[in-house]
């Protein structure tokens, strides 16, 4: 991922997800799309398909995930293919950064960035609103969420 941002360029890349709804629904093991049945893997990171176990289905990988995914690449030094090493950001660069992947860009690419995707005076204010700890890794927990300036009363699941 990091010698793909490289080469492209960090304001060229849009961070998805290509999660289903059975993203957090911890009780769900199996369900059925076009005929086919999937399955959801032991550790809820991806999906198979029932009579192919090595068949990807999808994923489990929700945008707070993917958030926490950049901003742990982002702070450490890692080796890549196409570039010998990326070197560690400081945690505050690697927010921004990782923030711009997960919104700015895509508002930009929208043609929305006028009113929303960053945090500045006169855009609606579109926020996720978490910790992040370090243990090992970095950790984004999602507290809360605000919507053009209203706290909806969300559930976890539905913030996904």
């Amino acid at each position: 991922m990091l010698d793909a941002i490289t080469r492209k360029g960090v304001d060229k890349i849009i961070a998805i997800t290509d999660s289903m709804f059975v993203t957090g629904d911890e009780d769900l093991a199996e369900f059925k799309i076009g005929g086919k049945t999937g399955c959801v893997s032991e550790d809820k990171n991806y999906l198979y398909v029932k009579e192919k176990p090595k068949a990807l289905f999808g994923s489990n990988l929700s945008m707070d995930k993917a958030f926490e995914n950049l901003l742990n690449w982002f702070s450490k030094d890692i080796e890549g293919i196409w570039n010998r090493i990326h070197s560690a950001k400081e945690l505050n660069e690697a927010v921004i950064l990782a923030s711009k992947l997960c919104s700015g860009n895509a508002a930009a690419l929208l043609g929305i960035n006028n009113e929303t995707g960053t945090i500045e005076i006169g855009k609606k204010a579109d926020l996720l609103i978490g910790n992040i700890t370090k243990k090992e890794n970095y950790k984004f927990e999602l507290n809360e969420v605000v919507l053009r300036g209203k706290m909806p009363n969300l559930t976890r699941k539905a913030a996904n």
